[in-house]
């Protein structure tokens, strides 16, 4: 009950009509996970004001609901017409969510910042318009109140200057896949499997939440500096590989995308776009001949190749998501097909073939960069110019005596 299936999830909604696949989302919801959904106003619903649109709830008294009130056949009231509203569940403990939000940059930054944290890579998450929710079970939650009363809204913390999470615990509202948010795009299901049992405690360390009545660190009441806020650093340093070396025709045949050549000389190829469902045309079957969704992978050693999708659920979307999406339904299939690699390793070459020796540094003397120079020349070479002499380099003892 515990465990989000997504190739099951992925393959009733594929099968269920668009109108149902809510219906169908929210059946699995409360079968196969035992939570409890409900409906909201839809993202179009002018009844409700435009911040409570595809997110408020619809039926009053839905914080107490019951596993024994949600029935089939309520849920198929709500839902089996295809109606347009979204669909939310009443969170109901141990089961909890933290909601990862960059709105400002439509989840860029979420993505930036998830892909930093290797332990949480695992958890079962949905991509949303603002960053991400991920799914946990907290077996030891403290109540959480302020002043001795119960606390109704959910938590929040500032990770980093553009990233923002919210804490979701018993007897909260969340919207979830497949809603349609108000800017159009739609919650999805990107990581499946088991829902992973925690401690407050990690989730106090992992994104710095407090209880309502808990002190403030002293460091939030310092005094903060002027200044640039800190720069995260760019999306492609999470691959080993040197991406302008990348075999992106590879990488989406693997993920059964297709790779039709359109143009040699521009590496321009026609693919299947992996979030075709979004598409206003998704009913009609794909072919080769589409143009709309194209990857250009000139191997010229200076770019990294490109993505671009021509609807509009995909406006915002890159190279860079869809190589999250290759790294998601394969592990490491992004650095396997680079030729090159980016990041140092020892005995690494360069695009030449020549050896790579690291520059002094903090925590690397000179004498250690000058012996593995040493090594790497000392097989190879044996005269050396120094000015406009020509010398030999060779070992020395203390006490030696020069010879002319």
């Amino acid at each position: 009950m515990n465990t989000v299936n997504l190739d099951e999830l992925k393959q009733l909604l594929a099968q269920t009509e668009p109108a149902k696949r809510k219906f169908a989302a929210a059946q699995f919801y409360r079968h196969r996970l035992g939570w409890l959904p409900h409906p909201l106003h839809g993202p179009n619903d002018k009844n409700v004001n435009a911040k409570a649109r595809g997110k408020k709830p619809r039926r009053k008294g839905w914080k107490t609901w019951t596993a024994n009130q949600v029935t089939d056949t309520l849920v198929a009231e709500w839902f089996a017409d295809g109606a347009e509203d979204n669909v939310g569940i009443v969170v109901q403990a141990p089961h909890c969510i933290v909601d990862l939000d960059s709105k400002a940059d439509n989840g860029e930054s979420v993505r930036r910042w998830l892909g930093r944290q290797p332990h949480l890579a695992a958890v079962p998450r949905e991509r949303t318009a603002g960053g991400a929710h991920l799914h946990f079970t907290c077996s030891d939650l403290p109540p959480i109140t302020k002043n001795g009363e119960p606390y109704n809204s959910a938590l929040v913390q500032e990770l980093t200057a553009n990233v923002t999470a919210e804490f979701f615990f018993g007897g909260q509202n969340l919207v979830v896949a497949p809603s349609l948010h108000v800017t159009g795009n739609t919650y999805e299901w990107e990581v499946g499997g088991s829902i992973p049992t925690v401690k407050w405690q990690e989730l106090k360390q992992w994104f710095g939440f407090r209880l309502p009545d808990e002190a403030e660190p002293a460091q939030a009441h310092a005094r903060r500096h002027p200044g640039r806020p800190r720069k995260e650093p760019p999306w492609w340093v999470r691959y080993r590989g040197d991406l302008r070396s990348v075999d992106l025709v590879a990488v989406v045949k693997i993920l059964g995308l297709g790779a039709q050549v359109i143009d040699a000389d521009q590496g321009k190829h026609s693919i299947e776009c992996p979030w075709r469902s979004e598409h206003s045309n998704s009913e009609e079957p794909w072919r080769a001949s589409d143009t709309s969704t194209t990857i250009f992978c000139k191997d010229d050693g200076m770019n990294f190749p490109a993505f671009k999708c021509l609807h509009a659920h995909c406006a915002n979307r890159s190279l860079e998501h869809l190589l999250e999406l290759a790294e998601r339904h394969s592990p490491g299939v992004v650095d396997r097909n680079c030729k090159f690699e980016r990041a140092w390793r020892p005995n690494q070459r360069s695009r030449d073939g020549r050896p790579r020796v690291p520059l002094p540094h903090i925590g690397r003397p000179d004498s250690v960069f000058a012996a593995e120079i040493g090594n790497v020349l000392g097989p190879k070479a044996v005269w050396f110019r120094k000015g406009p002499f020509v010398v030999m380099i060779r070992d020395e003892h203390e006490g030696e005596s020069s010879r002319g």
